[in-house]
């Protein structure tokens, strides 16, 4: 029962599309591990894409990854605590939720790593 109420829905996946498409479409790849990573956390792990971002959540969204430039995704991520560093910043999209922070890397960073 519970796997059928968090299926992917028909629409998903064209709106993942849309948000990898055209000078986007390299980064792609960086989503789909991303995607994998995630739902390689357990069976509860949700899936949700929007028209300009995809939440991953369990009862909590714990992430949010968006298409931020043609060479750039943003993986904001719940870490409570966590200080910040050169690569894992505050996230200015979440005022008031101190414990996001934002990790940005490049696709020529993921190539180099």
């Amino acid at each position: 029962m519970i796997d059928s109420i968090f299926l992917q829905q028909e629409g998903d996946d064209t709106l993942v599309d849309a948000q990898y498409a055209g000078p986007k479409a390299a980064l792609r790849p960086l989503y789909d591990a991303l995607a994998q990573a995630a739902q390689g956390l357990g069976k509860d792990v949700e899936i949700m894409p929007r028209s300009s971002q995809v939440t991953f959540s369990r009862t909590r969204s714990f992430a949010v990854v968006r298409a931020a430039t043609r060479d750039r995704i943003d993986l904001a991520l719940k870490l409570a605590g966590a200080k910040a560093t050169a690569r894992l910043v505050a996230n200015p999209r979440m005022p008031g939720t101190s414990d996001s922070r934002a990790p940005r890397a490049t696709f020529s960073d993921r190539n180099r790593q």
